[in-house]
Protein backbone atom coordinates (compact mmCIF):
# COMPACT_ATOMS: atom_id res chain seq x y z
CA UNK A 1 0.00 0.00 0.00
CA UNK A 2 1.50 3.22 -0.67
CA UNK A 3 2.20 6.11 1.81
CA UNK A 4 -0.50 7.92 0.55
CA UNK A 5 -2.70 5.72 0.89
CA UNK A 6 -1.95 5.01 4.69
CA UNK A 7 -2.43 8.24 5.49
CA UNK A 8 -6.37 7.87 3.75
CA UNK A 9 -6.55 5.18 5.70
CA UNK A 10 -5.47 6.98 8.92
CA UNK A 11 -7.79 10.00 8.51
CA UNK A 12 -10.84 7.82 7.95
CA UNK A 13 -9.96 5.73 11.02
CA UNK A 14 -8.88 8.19 13.55
CA UNK A 15 -11.68 10.87 12.48
CA UNK A 16 -14.31 7.68 12.47
CA UNK A 17 -13.25 6.58 16.21
CA UNK A 18 -12.70 9.99 18.22
CA UNK A 19 -15.90 11.53 16.20
CA UNK A 20 -18.40 8.74 16.71
CA UNK A 21 -17.30 7.90 19.96
CA UNK A 22 -19.93 8.89 22.35
CA UNK A 23 -21.90 10.74 19.81
CA UNK A 24 -25.26 8.64 20.53
CA UNK A 25 -24.66 8.86 24.56
CA UNK A 26 -24.34 12.74 24.47
CA UNK A 27 -27.93 14.47 24.88
CA UNK A 28 -29.06 17.43 22.98
CA UNK A 29 -27.99 19.88 25.89
CA UNK A 30 -28.71 23.34 24.10
CA UNK A 31 -31.81 24.61 21.92
CA UNK A 32 -29.28 24.58 18.88
CA UNK A 33 -29.37 20.95 17.87
CA UNK A 34 -33.52 20.03 19.05
CA UNK A 35 -34.38 23.10 16.77
CA UNK A 36 -32.26 21.34 13.63
CA UNK A 37 -33.49 18.27 14.29
CA UNK A 38 -37.02 19.45 14.58
CA UNK A 39 -37.18 20.69 11.14
CA UNK A 40 -36.17 16.69 9.90
CA UNK A 41 -38.81 15.40 12.62
CA UNK A 42 -41.58 17.45 10.52
CA UNK A 43 -40.17 16.29 6.92
CA UNK A 44 -40.71 12.61 8.23
CA UNK A 45 -44.32 13.37 9.96
CA UNK A 46 -45.35 15.58 7.45
CA UNK A 47 -43.76 14.55 4.24
CA UNK A 48 -42.96 17.91 3.42
CA UNK A 49 -39.16 18.34 2.37
CA UNK A 50 -39.39 22.28 1.10
CA UNK A 51 -40.86 24.16 3.73
CA UNK A 52 -41.49 21.83 6.88
CA UNK A 53 -42.95 24.66 9.68
CA UNK A 54 -43.34 22.72 13.18
CA UNK A 55 -47.08 22.44 13.91
CA UNK A 56 -47.86 24.29 10.37
CA UNK A 57 -46.28 27.26 12.39
CA UNK A 58 -42.72 28.11 13.06
CA UNK A 59 -41.08 28.14 9.66
CA UNK A 60 -37.24 26.58 9.82
CA UNK A 61 -34.84 29.63 10.51
CA UNK A 62 -32.22 28.13 7.71
CA UNK A 63 -32.41 26.31 4.12
CA UNK A 64 -33.15 22.60 4.08
CA UNK A 65 -30.08 21.23 3.69
CA UNK A 66 -28.74 19.79 7.23
CA UNK A 67 -32.75 18.82 7.75
CA UNK A 68 -32.79 16.83 4.33
CA UNK A 69 -29.94 15.18 5.05
CA UNK A 70 -30.69 14.58 8.93
CA UNK A 71 -34.09 12.62 7.16
CA UNK A 72 -32.08 10.75 5.10
CA UNK A 73 -29.92 9.04 7.68
CA UNK A 74 -33.06 8.89 10.20
CA UNK A 75 -35.53 6.89 7.56
CA UNK A 76 -33.46 3.70 8.34
CA UNK A 77 -33.55 4.07 12.40
CA UNK A 78 -37.77 5.14 11.57
CA UNK A 79 -36.73 8.20 13.77
CA UNK A 80 -34.45 11.30 14.11
CA UNK A 81 -32.20 10.36 17.49
CA UNK A 82 -29.06 12.57 18.81
CA UNK A 83 -26.80 10.02 16.53
CA UNK A 84 -28.61 10.31 13.09
CA UNK A 85 -29.11 13.93 13.56
CA UNK A 86 -25.16 14.50 14.32
CA UNK A 87 -24.34 12.12 11.41
CA UNK A 88 -24.50 14.44 8.65
CA UNK A 89 -21.55 16.88 10.53
CA UNK A 90 -19.69 13.94 11.47
CA UNK A 91 -19.42 13.04 7.56
CA UNK A 92 -18.90 16.52 6.95
CA UNK A 93 -15.46 16.62 9.23
CA UNK A 94 -14.48 13.82 7.61
CA UNK A 95 -14.53 15.09 3.62
CA UNK A 96 -13.33 17.93 4.79
CA UNK A 97 -10.50 16.65 6.36
CA UNK A 98 -10.05 14.00 2.70
CA UNK A 99 -10.14 17.36 1.18
CA UNK A 100 -7.35 18.85 2.83
CA UNK A 101 -5.32 16.17 2.61
CA UNK A 102 -6.23 15.79 -1.02
CA UNK A 103 -5.76 19.55 -1.88
CA UNK A 104 -2.66 20.26 0.48
CA UNK A 105 -0.78 16.74 -0.71
CA UNK A 106 -0.80 17.42 -4.54
CA UNK A 107 -0.54 21.37 -5.08
CA UNK A 108 3.34 21.14 -5.34
CA UNK A 109 6.04 18.55 -6.18
CA UNK A 110 9.14 20.71 -4.88
CA UNK A 111 9.05 19.21 -1.37
CA UNK A 112 9.18 15.69 -0.10
CA UNK A 113 7.25 16.36 3.27
CA UNK A 114 4.14 17.19 1.12
CA UNK A 115 2.16 14.28 2.11
CA UNK A 116 2.85 14.14 5.86
CA UNK A 117 2.01 18.09 5.92
CA UNK A 118 -1.50 17.22 4.54
CA UNK A 119 -1.92 14.55 6.89
CA UNK A 120 -0.51 16.72 10.11
CA UNK A 121 -3.27 19.86 8.77
CA UNK A 122 -6.22 17.42 8.58
CA UNK A 123 -5.09 16.04 12.06
CA UNK A 124 -4.64 19.51 13.48
CA UNK A 125 -8.44 19.84 12.15
CA UNK A 126 -9.76 16.88 14.29
CA UNK A 127 -7.72 17.88 17.27
CA UNK A 128 -8.65 21.79 17.43
CA UNK A 129 -11.48 22.25 19.93
CA UNK A 130 -13.23 24.49 17.51
CA UNK A 131 -13.89 21.97 14.95
CA UNK A 132 -13.88 18.97 16.48
CA UNK A 133 -16.43 20.31 18.76
CA UNK A 134 -18.92 21.80 15.15
CA UNK A 135 -18.31 18.23 14.04
CA UNK A 136 -20.47 16.36 16.50
CA UNK A 137 -23.48 18.42 16.73
CA UNK A 138 -26.58 19.12 14.73
CA UNK A 139 -25.87 22.04 13.30
CA UNK A 140 -25.51 23.80 9.79
CA UNK A 141 -21.97 25.16 10.48
CA UNK A 142 -19.76 22.03 9.86
CA UNK A 143 -21.56 21.23 6.87
CA UNK A 144 -21.67 24.69 5.32
CA UNK A 145 -17.82 25.03 6.38
CA UNK A 146 -17.38 21.20 4.12
CA UNK A 147 -19.30 23.04 1.40
CA UNK A 148 -17.17 26.50 1.25
CA UNK A 149 -13.82 24.96 1.88
CA UNK A 150 -14.70 22.32 -1.50
CA UNK A 151 -15.71 25.34 -3.43
CA UNK A 152 -12.63 27.30 -2.65
CA UNK A 153 -10.14 24.50 -3.20
CA UNK A 154 -12.16 23.96 -7.30
CA UNK A 155 -12.32 27.59 -7.85
CA UNK A 156 -8.58 27.83 -6.84
CA UNK A 157 -7.82 24.74 -9.22
CA UNK A 158 -9.94 26.51 -12.03
CA UNK A 159 -7.15 29.24 -11.51
CA UNK A 160 -4.74 26.79 -11.70
CA UNK A 161 -5.58 25.79 -15.09
CA UNK A 162 -5.82 28.91 -16.27
CA UNK A 163 -9.61 29.08 -16.28
CA UNK A 164 -9.87 26.36 -18.51
CA UNK A 165 -12.71 24.53 -18.21
CA UNK A 166 -16.06 24.64 -15.95
CA UNK A 167 -15.65 24.03 -12.22
CA UNK A 168 -18.60 22.04 -11.92
CA UNK A 169 -17.26 20.79 -8.25
CA UNK A 170 -17.08 24.30 -7.51
CA UNK A 171 -20.43 25.37 -8.16
CA UNK A 172 -22.23 22.31 -6.54
CA UNK A 173 -20.32 23.20 -3.85
CA UNK A 174 -21.33 26.85 -3.55
CA UNK A 175 -25.09 25.95 -4.20
CA UNK A 176 -25.21 23.29 -1.42
CA UNK A 177 -23.38 25.87 1.12
CA UNK A 178 -26.45 28.21 0.00
CA UNK A 179 -29.06 25.52 0.66
CA UNK A 180 -27.32 25.17 4.07
CA UNK A 181 -27.19 28.57 4.92
CA UNK A 182 -27.73 31.11 2.43
CA UNK A 183 -25.70 33.22 -0.21
CA UNK A 184 -22.72 33.23 2.21
CA UNK A 185 -22.13 29.78 0.46
CA UNK A 186 -21.38 32.32 -2.65
CA UNK A 187 -19.86 34.81 -1.76
CA UNK A 188 -17.49 33.52 0.61
CA UNK A 189 -15.66 31.21 -1.89
CA UNK A 190 -15.78 33.50 -4.49
CA UNK A 191 -14.50 36.77 -2.44
CA UNK A 192 -11.72 34.52 -1.59
CA UNK A 193 -10.58 33.14 -5.05
CA UNK A 194 -10.94 36.69 -6.39
CA UNK A 195 -8.86 38.44 -3.63
CA UNK A 196 -6.04 35.57 -3.71
CA UNK A 197 -5.93 36.25 -8.10
CA UNK A 198 -5.66 40.10 -7.56
CA UNK A 199 -3.25 39.55 -4.73
CA UNK A 200 -1.38 37.31 -7.45
CA UNK A 201 -1.68 40.08 -9.64
CA UNK A 202 -3.53 38.44 -12.38
CA UNK A 203 -5.70 41.03 -14.61
CA UNK A 204 -8.95 42.54 -13.23
CA UNK A 205 -11.70 42.15 -15.23
CA UNK A 206 -10.51 38.52 -16.62
CA UNK A 207 -10.79 37.12 -12.35
CA UNK A 208 -13.89 39.22 -11.68
CA UNK A 209 -16.17 37.97 -14.37
CA UNK A 210 -15.09 34.71 -14.48
CA UNK A 211 -16.32 34.29 -11.03
CA UNK A 212 -19.12 36.37 -11.34
CA UNK A 213 -20.35 33.64 -14.01
CA UNK A 214 -19.31 31.14 -11.86
CA UNK A 215 -21.41 32.53 -8.80
CA UNK A 216 -24.62 33.19 -11.03
CA UNK A 217 -24.27 29.30 -11.78
CA UNK A 218 -24.48 28.69 -8.46
CA UNK A 219 -27.09 30.68 -8.02
CA UNK A 220 -29.62 27.81 -10.21
CA UNK A 221 -30.40 25.70 -8.06
CA UNK A 222 -30.90 27.57 -4.85
CA UNK A 223 -33.42 29.87 -6.32
CA UNK A 224 -35.47 26.33 -7.34
CA UNK A 225 -35.77 26.00 -3.83
CA UNK A 226 -36.26 29.64 -2.98
CA UNK A 227 -39.01 29.59 -5.67
CA UNK A 228 -41.17 26.74 -4.34
CA UNK A 229 -40.70 27.97 -0.79
CA UNK A 230 -42.00 31.24 -1.08
CA UNK A 231 -44.68 29.28 -3.08
CA UNK A 232 -45.44 27.97 0.08
CA UNK A 233 -44.47 30.28 2.65
CA UNK A 234 -45.45 33.80 0.97
CA UNK A 235 -44.28 37.12 2.33
CA UNK A 236 -43.81 35.31 5.81
CA UNK A 237 -40.93 33.02 4.12
CA UNK A 238 -39.48 36.09 2.06
CA UNK A 239 -39.08 38.17 5.23
CA UNK A 240 -37.34 36.05 7.30
CA UNK A 241 -35.58 34.38 4.75
CA UNK A 242 -34.17 38.35 4.31
CA UNK A 243 -33.51 39.23 8.03
CA UNK A 244 -31.85 35.94 8.39
CA UNK A 245 -29.55 36.28 5.49
CA UNK A 246 -29.31 39.84 4.68
CA UNK A 247 -30.70 41.52 8.37
CA UNK A 248 -28.03 39.12 10.35
CA UNK A 249 -25.08 40.77 8.12
CA UNK A 250 -26.11 44.26 8.49
CA UNK A 251 -27.29 44.45 11.93
CA UNK A 252 -30.81 45.49 10.74
CA UNK A 253 -32.29 42.01 12.83
CA UNK A 254 -35.85 42.41 14.33
CA UNK A 255 -34.05 41.05 17.38
CA UNK A 256 -30.36 40.97 18.71
CA UNK A 257 -28.29 38.26 17.82
CA UNK A 258 -24.82 37.24 19.34
CA UNK A 259 -23.47 40.59 19.26
CA UNK A 260 -20.10 41.84 19.96
CA UNK A 261 -16.94 44.04 19.19
CA UNK A 262 -14.48 42.93 16.48
CA UNK A 263 -12.08 41.68 18.37
CA UNK A 264 -14.13 38.84 19.90
CA UNK A 265 -13.19 36.89 16.56
CA UNK A 266 -9.38 36.79 17.54
CA UNK A 267 -10.29 35.97 21.03
CA UNK A 268 -12.88 32.97 19.44
CA UNK A 269 -9.72 32.12 17.26
CA UNK A 270 -6.96 31.77 20.38
CA UNK A 271 -9.89 29.37 22.11
CA UNK A 272 -11.33 27.52 18.82
CA UNK A 273 -7.35 26.64 17.93
CA UNK A 274 -6.24 25.08 21.35
CA UNK A 275 -4.36 23.08 22.02
CA UNK A 276 -2.10 24.11 18.89
CA UNK A 277 -2.34 28.08 20.37
CA UNK A 278 -0.16 26.74 23.49
CA UNK A 279 2.18 25.28 20.80
CA UNK A 280 2.02 28.68 18.71
CA UNK A 281 2.77 30.43 22.40
CA UNK A 282 5.25 27.97 23.37
CA UNK A 283 7.56 28.07 19.73
CA UNK A 284 7.11 32.10 20.03
CA UNK A 285 9.84 32.35 22.85
CA UNK A 286 11.96 29.38 21.88
CA UNK A 287 13.30 30.63 18.83
CA UNK A 288 15.00 33.92 18.09
CA UNK A 289 13.55 36.48 16.29
CA UNK A 290 15.26 39.40 13.83
CA UNK A 291 14.64 42.91 14.56
CA UNK A 292 14.05 44.02 11.28
CA UNK A 293 10.55 44.69 10.21
CA UNK A 294 9.09 44.20 6.44
CA UNK A 295 7.88 46.71 4.30
CA UNK A 296 4.60 46.93 2.79
CA UNK A 297 6.07 46.59 -0.71
CA UNK A 298 8.37 44.00 0.73
CA UNK A 299 5.25 41.84 2.51
CA UNK A 300 3.71 41.95 -0.92
CA UNK A 301 6.44 40.51 -2.94
CA UNK A 302 7.33 38.03 -0.23
CA UNK A 303 3.74 37.01 -0.55
CA UNK A 304 4.09 36.66 -4.25
CA UNK A 305 6.74 35.00 -4.54
CA UNK A 306 5.17 32.49 -2.08
CA UNK A 307 4.49 28.99 -2.96
CA UNK A 308 0.80 28.95 -3.89
CA UNK A 309 -0.50 27.12 -0.69
CA UNK A 310 1.24 29.50 1.44
CA UNK A 311 -0.30 32.28 -0.38
CA UNK A 312 -3.70 30.68 -0.78
CA UNK A 313 -3.84 29.95 2.78
CA UNK A 314 -3.19 33.15 4.08
CA UNK A 315 -5.12 35.04 2.09
CA UNK A 316 -8.12 32.70 2.70
CA UNK A 317 -7.81 33.07 6.52
CA UNK A 318 -7.35 36.46 6.63
CA UNK A 319 -10.61 37.06 3.91
CA UNK A 320 -12.89 34.94 5.93
CA UNK A 321 -12.04 36.70 9.53
CA UNK A 322 -12.31 39.80 8.01
CA UNK A 323 -15.59 39.04 6.11
CA UNK A 324 -16.85 38.20 9.95
CA UNK A 325 -15.66 41.12 11.51
CA UNK A 326 -17.90 43.33 9.97
CA UNK A 327 -21.42 42.32 10.80
CA UNK A 328 -22.20 43.38 14.72
CA UNK A 329 -23.10 39.39 15.00
CA UNK A 330 -20.50 37.30 15.91
CA UNK A 331 -19.81 33.90 16.55
CA UNK A 332 -17.25 31.39 17.01
CA UNK A 333 -18.66 28.64 14.37
CA UNK A 334 -18.83 31.66 11.75
CA UNK A 335 -14.84 31.11 11.15
CA UNK A 336 -14.78 27.61 10.90
CA UNK A 337 -14.09 28.14 6.82
CA UNK A 338 -10.27 29.99 8.25
CA UNK A 339 -9.66 26.68 9.94
CA UNK A 340 -8.15 24.24 7.15
CA UNK A 341 -6.06 26.89 6.16
CA UNK A 342 -4.91 27.77 10.14
CA UNK A 343 -4.38 24.40 10.27
CA UNK A 344 -2.23 24.10 7.11
CA UNK A 345 -0.52 27.24 8.73
CA UNK A 346 0.28 25.65 11.42
CA UNK A 347 1.30 22.26 9.85
CA UNK A 348 3.81 24.31 7.92
CA UNK A 349 5.26 26.40 11.03
CA UNK A 350 5.64 22.67 12.61
CA UNK A 351 7.65 21.15 9.73
CA UNK A 352 9.85 24.50 9.82
CA UNK A 353 10.48 23.76 13.08
CA UNK A 354 11.54 20.31 12.92
CA UNK A 355 14.29 21.46 10.85
CA UNK A 356 15.55 24.50 12.28
CA UNK A 357 14.57 24.46 16.33
CA UNK A 358 14.09 20.82 16.30
CA UNK A 359 14.20 21.48 20.03
CA UNK A 360 10.89 23.01 20.34
CA UNK A 361 8.82 20.14 19.34
CA UNK A 362 10.86 17.99 21.48
CA UNK A 363 10.21 20.36 24.48
CA UNK A 364 6.20 20.91 23.85
CA UNK A 365 6.12 16.78 23.48
CA UNK A 366 7.56 17.00 27.35
CA UNK A 367 4.98 19.74 28.14
CA UNK A 368 2.24 17.08 26.62
CA UNK A 369 3.25 14.20 28.16
CA UNK A 370 3.41 16.06 31.83
CA UNK A 371 -0.14 17.42 30.73
CA UNK A 372 -1.42 13.60 29.61
CA UNK A 373 -0.50 11.93 32.81
CA UNK A 374 -1.85 14.59 34.77
CA UNK A 375 -4.96 14.87 33.30
CA UNK A 376 -5.17 10.52 33.50
CA UNK A 377 -4.52 10.23 37.48
CA UNK A 378 -7.22 12.61 37.35
CA UNK A 379 -9.52 10.73 35.63
CA UNK A 380 -8.22 7.95 37.84
CA UNK A 381 -8.86 9.67 40.29
CA UNK A 382 -12.11 10.97 39.53
CA UNK A 383 -13.51 6.94 38.74
CA UNK A 384 -11.82 5.13 41.79
CA UNK A 385 -11.28 7.96 44.55
CA UNK A 386 -7.93 6.81 45.78
CA UNK A 387 -7.35 10.02 47.64
CA UNK A 388 -10.80 10.44 48.54
CA UNK A 389 -10.69 14.38 46.05
CA UNK A 390 -14.10 13.25 44.92
CA UNK A 391 -15.63 14.67 47.67
CA UNK A 392 -14.16 18.37 46.59
CA UNK A 393 -15.56 18.49 43.64
CA UNK A 394 -18.68 21.13 42.76
CA UNK A 395 -22.14 19.65 44.05
CA UNK A 396 -23.09 19.57 40.32
CA UNK A 397 -20.22 16.65 39.70
CA UNK A 398 -20.73 14.88 42.91
CA UNK A 399 -22.98 12.22 41.56
CA UNK A 400 -20.92 9.19 40.00
CA UNK A 401 -20.09 10.58 36.38
CA UNK A 402 -18.99 6.96 35.90
CA UNK A 403 -22.06 5.74 36.19
CA UNK A 404 -23.63 8.50 33.56
CA UNK A 405 -20.81 7.73 31.57
CA UNK A 406 -20.43 3.59 31.67
CA UNK A 407 -24.60 3.24 30.91
CA UNK A 408 -23.34 1.62 27.65
CA UNK A 409 -19.71 0.46 26.33
CA UNK A 410 -18.16 0.97 29.94
CA UNK A 411 -15.47 -1.23 28.77
CA UNK A 412 -14.92 1.09 25.49
CA UNK A 413 -14.90 4.02 27.69
CA UNK A 414 -12.35 3.19 29.94
CA UNK A 415 -9.93 1.80 27.19
CA UNK A 416 -10.68 5.57 25.78
CA UNK A 417 -9.67 7.10 29.45
CA UNK A 418 -6.42 4.95 29.31
CA UNK A 419 -4.99 6.19 25.48
CA UNK A 420 -3.04 9.24 26.44
CA UNK A 421 -1.06 6.68 28.56
CA UNK A 422 -0.41 4.63 25.31
CA UNK A 423 0.75 8.11 23.37
CA UNK A 424 3.08 9.08 26.19
CA UNK A 425 4.63 6.05 26.15
CA UNK A 426 4.88 6.37 22.34
CA UNK A 427 6.39 10.01 22.55
CA UNK A 428 9.03 8.74 24.67
CA UNK A 429 10.35 5.86 23.08
CA UNK A 430 10.85 8.11 20.28
CA UNK A 431 12.44 11.00 21.94
CA UNK A 432 16.02 10.10 21.52
CA UNK A 433 15.27 9.63 17.67
CA UNK A 434 16.48 11.95 15.16
CA UNK A 435 14.14 14.60 14.50
CA UNK A 436 11.30 13.91 12.05
CA UNK A 437 7.81 14.00 11.82
CA UNK A 438 7.06 10.97 14.20
CA UNK A 439 7.67 13.51 16.35
CA UNK A 440 5.25 16.08 15.15
CA UNK A 441 2.52 12.88 15.15
CA UNK A 442 3.50 11.75 18.79
CA UNK A 443 2.47 15.68 19.48
CA UNK A 444 -1.20 14.94 17.74
CA UNK A 445 -1.35 12.07 19.07
CA UNK A 446 -1.06 13.61 22.80
CA UNK A 447 -3.49 16.01 21.78
CA UNK A 448 -6.09 14.37 20.39
CA UNK A 449 -6.09 11.52 22.99
CA UNK A 450 -6.39 13.41 26.03
CA UNK A 451 -8.95 15.56 24.37
CA UNK A 452 -10.76 12.41 23.98
CA UNK A 453 -10.34 11.62 27.01
CA UNK A 454 -11.38 14.29 28.56
CA UNK A 455 -14.63 14.49 26.75
CA UNK A 456 -15.77 10.59 28.14
CA UNK A 457 -14.87 11.53 31.45
CA UNK A 458 -16.22 14.99 32.11
CA UNK A 459 -17.60 16.69 29.25
CA UNK A 460 -19.94 14.55 28.15
CA UNK A 461 -21.30 13.40 31.57
CA UNK A 462 -22.06 17.78 32.24
CA UNK A 463 -22.74 18.26 29.48
CA UNK A 464 -25.81 15.53 29.73
CA UNK A 465 -26.76 17.24 33.16
CA UNK A 466 -27.30 20.38 31.37
CA UNK A 467 -30.29 18.62 28.95
CA UNK A 468 -34.10 19.28 29.67
CA UNK A 469 -33.87 15.28 29.01
CA UNK A 470 -35.37 14.50 32.32
CA UNK A 471 -37.48 17.22 31.98
CA UNK A 472 -39.38 16.46 29.17
CA UNK A 473 -39.72 12.63 30.45
CA UNK A 474 -41.29 14.03 33.80
CA UNK A 475 -43.44 16.43 31.46
CA UNK A 476 -44.31 13.84 29.10
CA UNK A 477 -44.76 11.23 32.13
CA UNK A 478 -47.69 13.72 33.54
CA UNK A 479 -49.03 14.19 30.15
CA UNK A 480 -48.64 11.36 28.64
CA UNK A 481 -50.36 12.10 24.73
CA UNK A 482 -51.41 14.55 23.36
CA UNK A 483 -50.50 18.67 22.68
CA UNK A 484 -49.74 21.02 25.10
CA UNK A 485 -48.59 24.86 24.99
CA UNK A 486 -45.97 27.12 26.23
CA UNK A 487 -45.37 30.82 25.95
CA UNK A 488 -42.09 32.70 26.48
CA UNK A 489 -42.24 36.26 26.83
CA UNK A 490 -38.91 38.17 26.37
CA UNK A 491 -37.78 36.29 23.13
CA UNK A 492 -40.40 35.54 20.81
CA UNK A 493 -38.74 33.25 18.73
CA UNK A 494 -37.52 31.16 21.47
CA UNK A 495 -39.32 27.67 22.15
CA UNK A 496 -38.63 25.14 24.56
CA UNK A 497 -36.96 22.89 21.17
CA UNK A 498 -35.58 20.08 23.87
CA UNK A 499 -38.42 19.41 25.57
CA UNK A 500 -40.42 19.46 22.54
CA UNK A 501 -37.87 16.87 20.91
CA UNK A 502 -38.08 14.23 23.57
CA UNK A 503 -41.62 14.60 23.94
CA UNK A 504 -42.46 13.41 20.11
CA UNK A 505 -42.59 16.97 19.02
CA UNK A 506 -45.76 17.89 20.90
CA UNK A 507 -45.12 21.64 22.23
CA UNK A 508 -47.32 23.98 20.46
CA UNK A 509 -45.97 27.46 20.74
CA UNK A 510 -48.17 30.80 21.17
CA UNK A 511 -47.18 33.92 21.40
CA UNK A 512 -46.98 35.31 25.23
CA UNK A 513 -48.99 37.99 24.68
CA UNK A 514 -51.73 36.95 21.81
CA UNK A 515 -55.25 38.31 21.80
CA UNK A 516 -56.59 35.45 20.64
CA UNK A 517 -58.87 33.57 23.96
CA UNK A 518 -57.02 30.68 24.90
CA UNK A 519 -58.28 26.72 24.70
CA UNK A 520 -61.12 26.08 26.78
CA UNK A 521 -58.66 23.57 28.70
CA UNK A 522 -55.04 22.83 28.17
CA UNK A 523 -51.66 22.38 29.46
CA UNK A 524 -48.81 24.98 28.99
CA UNK A 525 -45.22 25.45 29.89
CA UNK A 526 -43.91 28.72 31.44
CA UNK A 527 -40.69 30.37 32.88
CA UNK A 528 -41.10 30.47 36.64
CA UNK A 529 -40.57 34.23 36.11
CA UNK A 530 -43.24 34.57 33.60
CA UNK A 531 -45.80 32.50 35.12
CA UNK A 532 -47.88 35.18 36.98
CA UNK A 533 -48.32 37.74 34.18
CA UNK A 534 -49.47 35.30 31.86
CA UNK A 535 -51.96 34.29 34.45
CA UNK A 536 -52.99 37.36 35.37
CA UNK A 537 -53.70 38.14 31.76
CA UNK A 538 -55.71 35.05 31.53
CA UNK A 539 -58.41 35.81 34.03
CA UNK A 540 -60.96 33.70 32.59
CA UNK A 541 -59.00 30.82 32.66
CA UNK A 542 -58.50 28.56 36.15
CA UNK A 543 -54.45 27.57 36.53
CA UNK A 544 -53.89 25.05 38.65
CA UNK A 545 -49.66 24.17 39.14
CA UNK A 546 -48.69 20.01 38.16
CA UNK A 547 -44.74 20.61 38.26
CA UNK A 548 -41.66 22.93 38.53
CA UNK A 549 -38.44 22.19 37.62
CA UNK A 550 -37.02 24.05 40.58
CA UNK A 551 -38.42 21.50 42.97
CA UNK A 552 -38.02 17.87 40.03
CA UNK A 553 -34.69 18.18 39.61
CA UNK A 554 -32.68 20.03 42.20
CA UNK A 555 -29.34 19.74 40.32
CA UNK A 556 -30.49 21.19 37.26
CA UNK A 557 -33.41 23.50 37.48
CA UNK A 558 -33.06 25.89 34.51
CA UNK A 559 -34.11 24.89 30.65
CA UNK A 560 -31.32 24.31 28.66
CA UNK A 561 -33.30 26.28 26.60
CA UNK A 562 -34.24 29.43 27.68
CA UNK A 563 -32.00 29.05 31.00
CA UNK A 564 -34.74 29.36 33.57
CA UNK A 565 -36.64 27.34 35.67
CA UNK A 566 -40.00 26.44 33.93
CA UNK A 567 -43.26 25.47 35.05
CA UNK A 568 -46.44 23.34 34.08
CA UNK A 569 -49.89 24.63 34.57
CA UNK A 570 -53.30 22.90 33.39
CA UNK A 571 -56.56 25.26 32.93
CA UNK A 572 -59.78 25.27 32.36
Amino acid sequence: MKKRHIYLVLIIAVAALSLFLGLDSTLFYSKGEPREALVAVEILNTGNWILPALDGIDLPYKPPMLAWLTALCSMYAGRVTELTARIPSVIAMIALMLMCFRFFSRRSVRHADDAPKAFVTAMILLAAVETHRAAIVSRVDMLLTAFIVGAMFSLYNWRARDWKGVPVAGILAMSAATLTKGPIGIVLPCLVVWVFAIAKADKFWNVTWRLAVAALAAVALPAVYYILAYNQGGSEFLSLAMEENFGRFTGTMSYSSHLHPFYYNFLTLLAGLLPFTLFLAFSLFAIKWHKTSPTWKGSVGRFRGASSKLAFSAAAAAVVVAVYCIPASKRSVYLLPAYPFLAFLIAEWMFRLRRRHSHVIKAYNYFLVALALIYTLLFAELYLDIFGLKSLLPKSMAPSLWAVVSARHSLFNAIIIGLPIVAVIAALVIRRRPTSEKHIYAMLALSLTVYMAASVAVINPLLNQKSDFLKAKEVATLIPKGKFLSAIKNDPRLRFYTIDFYTDNRVVAMPFDSKEPLPASANILLNADEDEEFIAAHPERNFRLIWDSAEANSQTPKSCDSRRPIRLYAFD
